[in-house]
């Protein structure tokens, strides 16, 4: 029984140990492969991959610095206390993820500023827009009223200077009208009519003042005020021309008469009736 007496040989869990940890130096050795790698350092906040001396992301510009709450000194790690003031360092006060989310805070504040502007410049051109139009409207508003007030008193003074030429003319025709066939005046027409122009010599200057007035009235009236673009004010200013036209031509018969006493007392009923004919029709439009 050979068998029965050969030594089995014992191995102890020492030495299985030993021979494992051999063999993976060995396999290691082999296989290049299987050596730790360096673990990467990268932004948490996107991620870009970073090399151990930066301190701030070129991808976003976070910043991997520790910094005191209080005054802002560079931490290093394991240090409870800030060297320079003494501020109680509490969990990484200034830890990446705080810079991080300010970072992201001023970025966002300057894209809600983008956004803003745009609408604040909207406003402000449209609130602008809307008060020069208002300025434009009652600058508009304010020509029309002026206008109209001066074709009021214009209307107003050439019925009232009418009258008096109308007074004059008629005194006129009617010493004419002695010397032709009442035999005054020495039967002198020119003598007639120098008695009546010294008659009428107040009236007379009255109607020069008049006419002075009535000039300066029509100088502003003779043309529509510029900007202003209105029907009723177009019709206005062609009134007010012709009731000009037939008051001068009034004026100049009443105060300079000549010709003979047929086309006098003819031109005279003509041009009173003209005169009031414009000035009904200057009135109708600003009354």
């Amino acid at each position: 029984m050979e068998n029965e007496n050969k030594v089995i040989p014992t191995t102890d869990s020492a030495e299985i140990l030993e021979n494992e940890s051999v063999q993976e130096e060995v396999i290691a050795e082999m296989d290049p492969s299987s050596e730790s790698k360096p673990e990467e350092k990268r932004c948490p906040n996107c991620q870009a991959l970073l090399t151990e001396e930066q301190i701030f992301c070129p991808e976003c510009g976070a910043s991997f610095k520790k910094l005191c709450p209080k005054c802002k000194t560079e931490i290093q790690d394991g240090q409870a206390f800030c060297p320079s003031c003494g501020q109680k360092i509490e969990e990484n006060v200034s830890s990446v993820n705080g810079d991080i989310a300010q970072f992201n805070a001023g970025i966002e504040k300057q894209k809600n500023k983008k956004k803003v502007l745009p609408i604040i410049l909207g406003v402000v051109g449209v609130i602008a827009i809307a008060a020069i139009m208002i300025v434009i409207n009652t600058m508009k508003t304010q020509k029309i009223d002026n206008y109209m007030s001066d074709a009021k008193a214009f209307a107003s003074l050439a019925i009232e200077a009418g009258a008096n030429l109308e007074d004059i003319a008629d005194t006129t025709q009617e010493y004419w009208y002695d010397a032709i066939w009442n035999d005054k005046y020495n039967d002198d027409i020119n003598t007639a009519i120098l008695y009546a122009m010294i008659d009428k010599s107040e009236e007379i200057e009255t109607a020069k003042e008049q006419y002075s007035k009535m000039e300066e009235l029509y100088n502003r009236l003779k043309k529509v005020p510029d900007g202003v673009e209105d029907e009723n004010i177009d019709e206005i200013c062609d009134a007010v021309k012709e009731l000009y036209n037939d008051y001068t031509d009034f004026y100049s018969l009443a105060t300079d008469p000549s010709g003979n006493y047929n086309s006098f007392s003819s031109s005279n009923n003509e041009k009173t009736d003209a005169l009031m004919s414009s000035y009904r029709a200057l009135d109708n439009l600003v009354d």
